[in-house]
């Protein structure tokens, strides 16, 4: 497992992303898989290339450990669905994940 804070010197944290093995509902998951979890920067923050920092980021590491690689995406998040696909990630699934009390509807990308 791998996690990067994003932050100017003795400023709030701006940004996150989480990193490790796979654990996404994937029937048949390989082994050796590994995912993205977690990829969060503030609104505030959003459209400085950040959330494209973190990523590539943690892209780096994750093949280095692992392979293939998964990741879930809210279904109604098209531009993160867009952002995806230009590295890459299809999707190969998807599951109902609980928020509060309503369930929405992640997809499961892979590559």
């Amino acid at each position: 497992m791998a996690y990067w804070l994003l932050c100017a010197e003795g400023q709030p944290a701006v940004g996150f992303a989480l990193a490790g093995y796979c654990k996404l509902p994937v029937e048949n998951l390989e082994s050796t898989a590994g995912e993205l979890r977690q990829l969060y920067v503030c609104a505030t923050h959003q459209q400085r290339g950040l959330g494209t920092l973190l990523f590539e980021t943690a892209l780096e590491w994750l093949e280095q450990h692992y392979s293939p690689l998964y990741l879930g995406v809210w279904s109604g998040n098209y531009g993160a669905q867009r952002f995806y696909g230009r590295y890459g990630f299809a999707k190969v699934g998807e599951y109902g994940f609980p928020v509060g009390k309503t369930i929405d509807r992640e997809l499961i990308f892979r590559r």
